[in-house]
């Protein structure tokens, strides 16, 4: 049948090899074109031949976005503090980087997990496949995993993205002691989070389509070229644009 191979059990292995598009040098197991999942059928699931976002993938790139949300936090503190030509005078708490970098963490959360479906939803549609979510196998037993629309993934990025936006401003600004919590400000940094979070999840999916970043097989190496690609789309520079727009909204409103 075109589109499916036969599988021995006993074997651990295809009956036939897999096309050479799937072959990845820098993992031995990779290198066998025969093998199912990469010889881990146990933790990974492969309905449809091609792609699946793993829940490890989803951890990886949520966990990932939440490490440069901290990275952005810290560094827009620094400079802050650096306004007086000197760090940890006194003028920028300890509470104020505290809170700027969980705040960080948390909205850049959301923004890992737009990258993660949208690159997933670009290799779904490389392959001319579904979106699985979550899938994996247990004893043998398809258990987990959600075949999703794009429209689905969309929003559910775009909600996480929200939440984690306004989750974040709350945090940031209830352990700070140098900015005040306000209703419309939260709302303008959950908007400008869903924003950004559609850019990465728009990033993604050209990532994704054109092989830069391979749902199920998150590696960090896929992780940089995709953030590469994404700068040289000029997803960046609109992600700078949004946070100065961002600012100015929170000026006026």
């Amino acid at each position: 049948m075109v589109g499916h191979r036969y599988y021995n059990p006993e074997w651990g292995r295809w009956l036939s090899p897999d096309d050479i598009e799937y072959l990845e040098p820098q993992s031995i197991n990779g290198l066998n074109l025969y093998a199912y999942c990469n010889n881990d059928p146990v933790n990974k699931y492969d309905p449809t031949g091609h792609f699946a976002i793993t829940i490890g993938a989803l951890i990886a790139g949520i966990a990932i976005g939440a490490g440069i949300g901290v990275g952005i936090g810290l560094g827009a503190t620094i400079v802050k503090d650096l306004e007086n030509d000197k760090l940890f005078d006194g003028d920028v708490t300890l509470a104020t980087y505290v809170g700027n970098a969980l705040g960080g963490l948390v909205a850049g959360a959301g923004i890992g997990l737009c990258s993660v479906l949208g690159a997933g939803l670009g290799a779904a549609i490389a392959s001319k496949t579904s979106l699985i979510v979550g899938a994996k196998i247990v004893g043998g037993v398809a258990v987990g995993g959600a075949k999703i629309s794009g429209l689905a993934a969309l929003g559910i990025g775009a909600g996480g993205a929200f939440a984690s936006g306004g989750l974040g401003y709350a945090l940031r600004t209830g352990i700070s002691d140098q900015e005040k919590f306000e209703w419309s400000d939260m709302f303008i940094e959950a908007g400008a989070n869903t924003i950004s979070g559609l850019l990465s999840f728009a990033g993604g999916i050209a990532g994704g389509y054109f092989g830069f970043k391979i749902p199920g097989q998150f590696n960090f190496e896929d992780f940089l070229v995709n953030q590469l690609f994404q700068f040289i789309l000029g997803i960046y520079p609109l992600k700078y644009n949004i946070s100065s727009l961002k600012n100015r909204l929170k000026e006026l409103y």
